[in-house]
């Protein structure tokens, strides 16, 4: 099965809606997702043909098993991508969020587990991640590395 990114965004609403709820309505994805309610049915549709979701007209929309895990997984890679942008690259939080999302349509769970993997090897250590940190900022505001390394690999 493979979605698109707009389906995976719907998706990734509907998961947040019922996170609150236990259910999502078509107004409330349409209000989230800044799109007509006419968008909304015809992505219903195609979630509900994927099995993905629960789908009746002017009923309350609820994800399946199947539907649960895979917007767990989408759920999973922007929140991880996120912060890694965020607190390991300083990258602010709503750009993050943003840059987030469009990366979590097009990289593989690998990946994701790659920047989870790194983001916690990074934060292990806090006296050397603070210092890395701000090594890599001064780097990245001055193109310019001044940490002491005449012994790099070549």
């Amino acid at each position: 099965m493979e979605l698109s990114a707009s389906l995976e965004n719907y998706l990734e609403v509907i998961a947040s809606l019922t996170m609150v709820d236990g259910y999502a309505l078509s107004n409330d994805i349409a209000e989230k997702m800044e799109v007509k309610r006419s968008s909304v049915t015809v992505a219903l549709r195609n979630l509900a043909d994927f099995d993905l979701i629960t789908y009746k007209k002017y009923k309350p929309i609820t994800l399946t098993a199947k539907g649960r895990e895979v917007a767990d997984k989408i759920i999973y890679k922007h929140k991880n991508i996120k912060t890694f942008l965020k607190d390991l690259l300083g990258v602010e939080e709503s750009t993050a969020d943003k840059v987030a999302c469009e990366m979590e349509h097009i990289i593989g769970s690998d990946v994701a587990d790659r920047f989870v993997a790194f983001t916690k090897y990074i934060k292990s250590c806090p006296k050397s991640t603070e210092k890395w940190l701000e090594n890599f900022e001064a780097f990245y505001r001055d193109g310019k590395d001044n940490r002491n390394c005449s012994k790099r690999n070549k």
